[in-house]
């Protein structure tokens, strides 16, 4: 280190925090599935307290309580009497912090990265090497999983739906075919924001209860037709528009391809695709390159989905190269512009 040129010595902390960092994320987690902010909603509570209604080791709590009061998730007011801080209590059941907190810190999206190596030497998905089963084999053998991701899916879709229905005439849909749309959050927004369309929302039978759930609490049962099957292998058909939204980055050019062959051969002559993503941007080079937060946090969630499902985030010509390579014909090219995320939309037809 001696022969290194001066270094800024903040480049030293940022880059220890980082490596110090992996743990934090699982704290949170764990502090929501304990629902120690549930426990603790009206005030700091005796640790013993504590440890019957957990159910935990008496001593292993304390300790990770006291460790979560260094990261500023809880409070000790006195000798064993814990409660959480404001940052804590947005963990308790029912925020949307809950359910990120849950969902974004699970095991399949977060032991992968114990092998990025493998995957940098192999260009292949860790999360079999890490889990023994693919990405989405784990969600449907882990049910608690699988009903996590699907509430995180629905938190982070936010206003997609309303997005959409200010940039198209909805009304010009009468069925709408939600391509691997989970929970139907994105399918119940459209319908209830264009009351005379009905939807066909297609996902594994494993999701289809809890979407079941998901859309009776909005209201619409009857508006809803659930089809469990494989996207790979087919699609509902008859639809006058069909949507998939951050599903094709999930997975390789040629499944992708596949995904995208079935989805066209569903189609009637004249129905409407709209593929709902995040486009990777054009990367900007020289000494200072000034990448604003998007284009940093989508090349960094492009590696990312490589690691856990062997899918990328693609640019909009990419995009419209599978498009074509599937007969349809890409017409159009938009954003829908959410109070918290910009969503890109590729407008295709079926000729």
């Amino acid at each position: 280190m001696s022969n290194q040129p001066p270094v800024d010595a903040s480049v030293y902390q940022n880059l220890a925090e980082m490596i110090a960092n992996f743990p934090k994320a699982q704290y949170a987690r764990a502090l929501a599935l304990l629902r120690i902010a549930d426990l603790t909603a009206d005030g700091p509570l005796p640790l013993a307290e504590l440890v019957t209604s957990t159910g935990a080791h008496a001593e292993a709590l304390g300790r990770f309580l006291r460790a979560c009061v260094m990261l500023d998730l809880t409070v000790e007011t006195a000798p064993d009497v814990f409660g959480v801080s404001a940052m804590g209590a947005l963990l308790c059941t029912g925020s949307p912090f809950h359910a990120i907190a849950r969902g974004t810190a699970s095991l399949q999206h977060y032991v992968p990265y114990g092998h990025i190596v493998e995957t940098v030497m192999t260009g292949e998905p860790a999360t079999k090497a890490a889990l023994g089963e693919t990405f989405y084999e784990y969600l449907d053998s882990h049910p608690d999983e699988l009903k996590y991701f699907g509430e995180l899916t629905a938190i982070t879709s936010g206003d997609c739906g309303p997005a959409l229905a200010a940039r198209y005439d909805l009304s010009r849909f009468p069925t709408v075919v939600d391509v691997g749309g989970n929970y139907g959050a994105l399918l119940a927004q459209l319908l209830t924001a264009a009351p005379g369309i009905r939807g066909v929302l297609f996902d594994r039978p494993a999701i289809l209860p809890a979407a079941r759930e998901h859309l009776a609490a909005a209201g619409l049962t009857e508006r809803v037709e659930l089809v469990g099957g494989d996207f790979r292998d087919g699609v509902p058909g008859g639809g006058d528009l069909y949507l998939l939204k951050n599903v094709l980055w999930d997975w390789d050019d040629a499944t992708a391809a596949r995904i995208l062959a079935t989805t066209a051969a569903a189609m009637p002559s004249g129905a409407t695709l709209l593929i709902v993503d995040q486009f990777l941007p054009e990367l900007t080079y020289g000494q200072d390159p000034d990448h604003d937060h998007r284009t940093r946090e989508l090349h960094r969630v492009s590696f990312s989905i490589l690691l856990q499902r062997g899918g990328k985030v693609r640019s909009e010509a990419e995009y419209r190269d599978l498009v074509t390579a599937a007969g349809l014909e890409a017409v159009g090219r938009t954003t829908a512009e959410g109070a918290a995320r910009r969503w890109d939309v590729l407008e295709a037809r079926r000729p």
